[in-house]
This record gives structure tokens, sequence and C-alpha cells, in this order.
């Protein structure tokens, strides 16, 4: 047999066994994401249902086996709600290493606010931009919101707050168009604008911000830019009160204290300040004190 036939035969032979090779590789991927897949959708379900020690195992069962990047999100997940936040933050970041934005955003969590004695700003800066990176639109408010009041190690960088809320409200993000609208409100790092903070927390509201509807109500309140108006502002306040935020449940009460565009109400008014008392307005308690001493004379 020639030679040039047996390099033929050869060839022929390597490239069956290529395609057998390529095709076992696919079955062992696409077995692995069905497993992966599989074990993650157990791990939310047992930790939902509070099964931490089922989850803990399973997840570090399935981690040996496939190094998964959302199996170590969720075993980090696990380990934190087990407040062993040294391993947490191990896994949070195996997974932030394979590129999964949302342990790269929780890992800024957990060294911005400090949990388990981990506080660091510089790290939490660190983590917010890799995610941010990835397009986490959580990072950009936190990052943005550090930026703002001077928490990343240097002094406020107005202009970089401005970026990072532009960046998260251009998403569509409540959150993005409440933080944009303070900026706007407040002056900083721009003209004080009203008009274009009332347009911005507006839409933070229709997306169902408590906190710019508590804002708005503040503005009309107050006129800030607009006619003093009584009844739009107790109706931007009580929509936010009803989702539970304690300042404007404070502010509904006060309405009904003073009689702010509506008759004096000291009952309404004490049912208003018993409920922001429990949500933690601090200005709550002494308003129920004075109610009482009105209501002893």
């Amino acid at each position: 047999m020639k030679l040039s036939k047996i390099f033929l035969l050869l060839l022929l032979v390597l490239c069956k066994l290529s395609m057998a090779t390529t095709s076992y590789d696919n079955e062992v991927a696409k077995y692995t994401n069905n497993n992966e897949s599989l074990c993650v959708a157990q791990m939310q379900g047992l930790i939902e249902s509070q099964d931490f020690l089922s989850a803990k195992k399973l997840g570090e069962q399935s981690y040996h086996a496939t190094h998964s990047a959302k199996v170590a999100l969720y075993l980090g997940k696990t380990y934190y709600m087990l407040h062993k936040y040294d391993k947490a933050i191990v896994y949070f970041k195996k997974a932030a290493e394979k590129g999964e934005g949302l342990a790269m955003l929780t890992l800024g969590n957990i060294y911005g606010s400090g949990v388990g004695g981990y506080k660091s700003n510089i790290q939490a800066v660190n983590w917010y931009t890799q995610a941010v990176a990835r397009g986490n639109v959580q990072a950009m408010n936190y990052l943005g919101l550090m930026n703002r009041d001077g928490l990343t190690g240097e002094s406020a960088n107005y202009v970089q707050a401005l970026k990072l809320f532009n960046m998260a409200a251009q998403r569509d993000n409540p959150e993005g168009y409440f933080n944009l609208g303070y900026m706007y409100q407040m002056g900083l790092g721009v003209a004080t604008d009203y008009q274009r903070a009332i347009a911005l927390y507006t839409k933070a509201a229709d997306l169902g911000n408590k906190y710019a509807m508590n804002n708005l109500g503040l503005i009309y309140n107050q006129g800030l830019g607009v006619k003093l108006d009584y009844l739009q502002s107790l109706s931007w306040y009580t929509k936010s009160a009803v989702l539970g935020d304690a300042n404007a449940q404070c502010n509904v009460g006060i309405f009904y204290y003073q009689g702010n565009g509506v008759p004096k109400d000291y009952k309404r008014a004490k049912s208003w300040f018993k409920l922001a008392k429990s949500s933690g307005c601090k200005i709550a308690d002494d308003y129920l004190k004075k109610i009482n001493n009105q209501q002893n004379k």
C-alpha cells in the first residue's frame, strides 16, 4: 500500500476519533449543565425552606464535581445564612472569579456593610466596580452612593456618582431614577433643578420606589420649584407610607396632627404614628406623647 494511502487512512481514523471525542465531550457537558441546573434548583428550594445544612451538603458535593459558578454562588449564600462569613466569602469569590456578577455584588455588600467584621470600603469598591463591568444595576447604584458620600477612600465624587446613577436610570431602574433625582433636588454636582428631580422621582415612583414617593411628598409640601400643594403632598406621602416607608408614615401622621390641608384628626394621626414607630421613625414617639398630652387636658 502506498504511503499516501496509509496517511489518508490514518487521517480518516483520526477524524472519526475526533468526532467521537467531540460527541462524548458534548454529552458530558450537557450532562454537567443539566446536573448543575438541577442542583441549583434544589439548593434554592432548600434555602427558601431554611434547610441550610442540607443545602450546604448538596452544594459541596455538586461543587466538588462541577466547579460551577452558580453552585459556588448558592453555596456562598448558604454559608452566609449560616453566619459562616469566612466560608461564604470563599465561595462568593470562587463564583466571582468565574464571572458571576451577583457574587461580585454580594462581596461588595459584605465589605461595604462590614457584616461578620469584614469591613473594607476599598474591597467594596473593587467588587462593585467588577459587578458594574458585568452590567449589574444594583452595583451601579451602590458604587454611585459610595462616590456621592465620599466612601471610596477619596472625597465625594459627584461626577462619577452622576455617571453611575445615569447608567442605572438608562436601564429603567427605579433606584437609579431616585438617586439621580436626589442629585438634582440637592444640587450635587449639578445645578439644583426641582423640575428634573420631580420628573425622575415620578419615574421611580411609577416603578414602585417608596422613597421617591416620599420625596415627592416633601417637594409638594414645601413648594420646592412648584406651587405648595398639601393634597398632592399627602397623596404621595400616603402612597409611600402604605408601602412601609417609616418617614412617610410619620409625615402622614404630621398632616393629620397639624391639619395641613385636611381637618385635624388625632385618632388618625395616632394610628399613623404608632405604625411609624414600629417601622423605626425616630420622631413618632414624640408626637404620640404630644397627642396623649392634648387628649388628657
